[in-house]
């Protein structure tokens, strides 16, 4: 008897041993603010364009080192192997060498551009503006990566909302079915219907199996913007409200999913609906940049049609002092003049090639104006569609959802065949995904208006 009862007990052990030791699959938890900030932080395409603009910055300070005087030390050592000779002739003088075959002079010098027609000047402006124009880059390319974050967000909030939409389906689908299986064994129902029953809930089954493989894409996508792991397997995710309530027959989740719930996100974004489009956005602010940079760097090469002055000074010592073999300070000051007689044109044609660049660069920023607006005004005329779709989807996810209750009702009592149960519950479950995809390209409207607005 002992015996038996210790082999019970051992047997039980062992077959609820799986769920006692069964470990928890992974909760995600994904909030828009550490998606945005995640996104920024890791983008290679933003840290790319923050490197080139801090090299246009760096290059306009080279450039700007040009308009101050430029002191330098300087040497020079050469070795003779044969000196100039005088001789003297005068009995007993013999000759005087010219030199030494050693020479050398060390010394600082001092240059500089006293007058060159502001070619220098403008062409350091042009380098700032140009550097400006890098930083306008900068920030369309972090706007971009914003964006990207928010779409990818939502896109992953809407998957996990169809998710949560199918399992519930299949959940009422698998009561309905093991209801009318129930009426089937007592005599009340057909077999035929206990067949479409289960139909629908295989039917739903592959909807769902398809919901989670969709949601697992949207969390790769996700990923790959904010560069952010989220599990080493999300193949088959299930969001986290049905950790304690799986629909049967589904499978073990590999990750369970929360994402911050779209209907706290939307008042967040609602205001930039009532916002007028940013006159300076970045975009067009990139173009007039460049159009200055080229208008600078057209002045700049016109200067070489004038004449340009520079002023040098040095102190050096020198040895030997022509023929004295001794060390000498030896200070010069003297300004050149050069002023380029004949050049083919080249300052000419460089000067007409910047300002040609400039007329281009104007013509795309009054081009991106017309472009933005009107994507700015489609986007408001987008919204006010969907804003009053979302009001007849609230609407017809409540009537379908009383129409589901009625007809299902009306099929228990006989006076309704399981077609219409069928019928009711599709166009409940459609209407509940039309909603949801309503408010999902109502969010992504109003983050694409927010990267437009200051």
């Amino acid at each position: 008897m002992r015996k038996t009862a210790v082999l019970f007990c051992v047997s039980a052990f062992l077959i609820s041993a799986p769920a006692l030791f069964a470990v928890q699959p992974p909760l995600i938890e994904l909030k828009l603010d550490e998606t945005e900030n995640y996104a920024q932080k890791n983008s290679h395409r933003l840290k790319s364009a923050e490197a080139d603009y801090q090299a246009s910055e760096k290059k306009a300070q080279s450039i700007s080192s040009r308009l101050l005087p430029k002191l330098v030390l300087e040497g020079n050592y050469q070795y003779f192997t044969n000196v100039s000779e005088i001789k003297i002739p005068i009995q007993g003088l013999g000759s005087i060498k010219l030199g030494d075959i050693n020479n050398y002079s060390i010394g600082p010098s001092l240059y500089w551009t006293m007058w060159d027609n502001s070619g220098i000047r403008s062409s350091y402006e042009s380098a700032r503006e140009l550097a400006a124009s890098k930083k306008m880059e900068k920030d369309i390319i972090g706007r971009q990566v914003l964006l990207a974050a928010r779409s990818g967000f939502f896109q992953a909030g809407l998957a996990k909302q169809e998710v949560v939409l199918f399992s519930d389906a299949l959940k009422l689908a698998q009561s309905e079915y093991a209801d009318i299986k129930i009426n089937v064994r007592a005599g009340a129902k057909s077999r035929k219907d206990e067949i479409s029953a289960h139909q629908e809930v295989l039917s739903k089954m592959r909807h769902l199996r398809q919901a989670r493989s969709d949601l697992s894409e949207a969390l790769n996508e996700l990923a790959s913007i904010t560069g952010v792991s989220y599990g080493d397997n999300i193949t088959l995710p299930m969001d986290a409200s049905f950790m304690n309530s799986l629909p049967d027959g589904i499978g073990t989740p590999t990750v369970y999913v929360s994402i911050e719930s779209e209907d706290l996100i939307i008042p967040r974004f609602k205001t930039y609906g009532t916002k007028k489009l940013w006159e300076g956005h970045p975009e067009i602010e990139m173009y007039e940049k460049l159009a200055r940079s080229a208008e600078l760097l057209s002045k700049s090469a016109s200067s070489g049609l004038w004449p340009k002055f520079e002023l040098n000074a040095k102190s050096f010592l020198e040895y030997p002092n022509g023929p004295i073999l001794q060390t000498i300070n030896q200070n010069t000051i003297g300004v050149n003049l050069t002023w380029a007689i004949f050049e083919g044109n080249d300052s000419r044609a460089k000067a007409r090639e910047n300002e040609l660049i400039r007329e281009s660069d104007e013509e795309l920023k009054e081009q991106k104006k017309v472009d933005l607006n009107k994507d700015w005004q489609n986007i408001n005329a987008e919204l006010s569609n969907l804003y009053d779709q979302a009001a007849l989807n609230i609407e017809s996810v409540k009537e379908a959802r009383e129409l589901s209750d009625m007809v299902y009702k009306s099929y228990k009592i006989g006076s309704a065949t399981f077609i219409e149960v069928e019928d009711a519950n599709y166009k409940l479950l459609d209407a509940q995904i039309q909603f949801a995809k309503t408010k999902f390209q109502i969010l992504v409207n109003l983050a694409t208006l927010a990267s437009l607005s200051e």
